[in-house]
């Protein structure tokens, strides 16, 4: 007599959780797949960011203007032809310049102070944006508009690769700056040239999304030894 083999058959309890198994497994699938999309679009953004940042940085560092870079104006504020009236540099003698309202050196008595520190420069802010003849490459930029134009490509970790394009222009600083408190409204849309504020706007392009980061930087002349110039 032939033994007879019993087949075995799924029950309709596993038919109907091996079915919940797999719609929940499905459901879930689409929540993953967003949430990896979500966080590597965030690296993508902080990778950029820190790129943009760390150039911000070395352009800031610049002169704000090329002429700063002419005789001692390295830490003098540049007059401004179509800057705010209360940021003018006026003319105390025939060789010392000031900006108005601000404290010059007091020359005293001291032998040291036979040499007059004023804040101000009679030469201007140049209206030319972008490297001079003589500055091949980035090497070579020693003020901030000296960048208007640059490019900066990066092979990118997560992001596959991007670049950094950098533009300068002048902004309106128009304010009332004999007010107790100052209330400056920003204005980055008109087109304006030999002002106080350069903009520098670092911008980049990357997997259909626009990151840009902008930063403004004043004509203040800068913290500076004689020694060390």
């Amino acid at each position: 007599m032939k033994s007879q083999k019993k087949s075995k058959a799924f029950t309709l309890i596993e038919v109907l959780i091996s079915i919940i198994i797999v719609g929940i497994v499905m459901a879930t699938i689409p929540i993953l797949m967003t949430a990896f999309t979500t966080s590597l679009k965030t690296n993508v953004k902080e990778e950029v960011f820190f790129s943009q940042f760390s150039l911000l940085n070395l352009i800031s560092a610049k002169y704000f203007d090329e002429n700063n870079t002419q005789s001692d104006n390295y830490y003098k504020v540049l007059s401004a032809p179509n800057g705010d009236g209360n940021l003018s540099v006026i003319q105390y003698s025939p060789t010392e310049y000031n900006r108005k309202g601000k404290h010059q050196y007091s020359q005293g008595s001291r032998p040291f102070s036979a040499i007059v520190f004023r804040s101000g420069s009679n030469y201007s802010v140049t209206s030319s944006l972008g490297p001079e003849p003589d500055e091949v490459n980035e090497t070579m930029y020693d003020d901030v508009d000296d960048y208007n134009g640059y490019v900066e490509h990066h092979s990118g970790i997560v992001s596959g690769g991007y670049d950094l394009n950098v533009s300068v222009k002048y902004v309106k600083d128009n304010a009332n700056y004999a007010d107790v408190n100052i209330t400056y409204n920003s204005d980055y849309t008109t087109n304006v040239t030999l002002t106080n504020i350069k903009l520098i706007t670092i911008t980049t392009n990357v997997n259909g999304v626009t990151i840009k980061l902008t930063y403004p930087i004043c004509n203040i002349g800068r913290a500076a030894m004689l020694s060390y110039k």
